[in-house]
């Protein structure tokens, strides 16, 4: 059986650099329609058949949208994988190029062949994922102005200054109604697909969870589709707990791991404030383990895993979640 030819890309706004592994043979190309136009030749050239190609790439936000978009038109399959798993499964480096990060690349794919996993991203999904990053800013944004406005006003028999007031007033109502307006936007993109549709639907069913936060798990799992259980999830949010233990001299307690999507951690915290607030249920299981002299913070972090197993149940069996009937999401 011939071998996938696996491809490290190390990608940047201007170019592209490209490892063959089995070809032992290194390529650079600009990042627009010229470049992506020579590395097909040079497909042909190597005699390499596109579906008989792996290409790894790092994670790098918007920089390689189009040469995904080409990739996928003609047929390559591709994986999008965290830098620091490349880099920490790489071993002792010494010296850092372009061309020898695409050969790092290249080398972890040939490694882990058997475990990567395809990147199906849709253009639904890049959508979303721009579209909350965008809400996100704004959200940043009005929380600056606000910050600062509240603080200048404690001074305002100093300053006297109703135009240093009036212009962040007006900025902040202005980024209230972006962000409303780009909610919408969000939330018509949701319901343009039955699919993700009905999955809104089904997290906002569970109490503590929110619009912004159901959309986020989506984005996050691609509508579920990259995480196939909770605890899965719960490791890449930063919420799962680890046993740090090593032969009778090391027991240290059981805690999270840093390495996280700190943004996911934070919503889910917000989730579980809320949760602690309006679920009689939880409610009644904070106080409890408040009473037993429990960390508030280590209570919460329980509370979010059990919104991360509860949401996952319900897109699991596709029934909304029903308050004071827990289910087991296994």
């Amino acid at each position: 059986m011939k071998k996938k030819e696996i491809i490290g890309v190390d990608v940047s706004k201007g170019t592209l650099d490209l490892h063959f592994n089995y070809a032992a043979s290194h390529l650079q190309i600009s990042n627009d329609k010229s470049g992506y136009k020579k590395f097909d030749k040079y497909l042909v050239q190597l005699g390499i058949d596109p579906s008989e190609i792996l290409l790894v790439m790092e994670h790098t936000g918007m920089y390689s949208y189009w040469f995904e978009k080409h990739l996928k038109e003609q047929g390559v399959s591709f994986s999008k994988v965290s830098a620091l798993e490349i880099v920490r499964s790489a071993g002792i480096i010494r010296g850092k190029s372009d061309k020898s990060d695409a050969c790092m690349i290249a080398q972890y794919g040939a490694k882990n062949t058997d475990k990567i996993s395809l990147t199906m991203s849709s253009e639904h999904h890049y959508q979303l994922k721009a579209l909350l990053g965008l809400r996100e800013k704004l959200v940043t944004q009005k929380a600056g102005f606000t910050t600062s406005l509240n603080e200048q006003k404690q001074f305002v028999n100093v300053l006297k200054s109703s135009a240093l007031f009036r212009s962040q007033q007006l900025m902040i109502r202005t980024l209230e109604r972006e962000i409303l307006k780009v909610e919408t936007e969000i939330k018509q993109l949701l319901e343009s697909d039955e699919s993700t549709k009905q999955n809104l639907e089904l997290l906002t069913s569970v109490v503590g969870i929110g619009f912004v936060i159901a959309a986020s798990m989506i984005m996050w799992t691609d509508n579920f589709s990259k995480f196939t259980d909770a605890r899965k999830f719960a490791c890449y949010s930063g919420i799962a707990p680890f046993e740090y233990t090593s032969g009778t001299s090391i027991k240290k307690r059981t805690k999270v791991s840093q390495l996280a999507n700190k943004r996911a951690k934070a919503l889910l915290d917000l989730a579980a404030r809320s949760a602690i607030i309006h679920d009689p249920e939880i409610n009644q299981f904070y106080t409890r383990r408040i009473k037993e002299g429990k960390h508030p913070k280590c209570i919460r972090n329980i509370v979010r895993n059990k919104l991360v197993y509860r949401m996952f149940a319900v897109v699991k069996r596709q029934e909304p979640y029903v308050k004071n009937h827990v289910y087991n999401a296994a």
